[in-house]
């Protein structure tokens, strides 16, 4: 019996799929409707800050490294431990 095994459960399957066949039949020949996809509310978009206008400073001259020196310090780099 156990080499009849796998012949049996491909048997019971292909049973239960001719069952289910005249429902499958009905729901293809009934029109179906494509719902129409919920649409999602956009998120809002936030403008990037635009970059420094006046280029980016020069370390050659002497105006520039200092732009440079008040820049750091702007952002943190005074109170950094080094």
């Amino acid at each position: 019996m156990y080499n009849q095994l796998p012949g049996l459960y491909q048997l019971a399957y292909w049973s239960s799929q001719g069952q289910r066949l005249p429902d499958l039949l009905k729901a293809a020949q009934q029109p179906q409707s494509n719902p129409t996809p919920q649409t999602r509310p956009l998120a809002t978009t936030q403008t990037p800050v635009p970059p420094n206008p006046g280029g980016r400073p020069d370390i050659t001259t002497r105006e520039g490294r200092k732009a440079l020196q008040d820049q750091f310090e702007a952002q943190g780099g005074r109170d950094f431990r080094w």
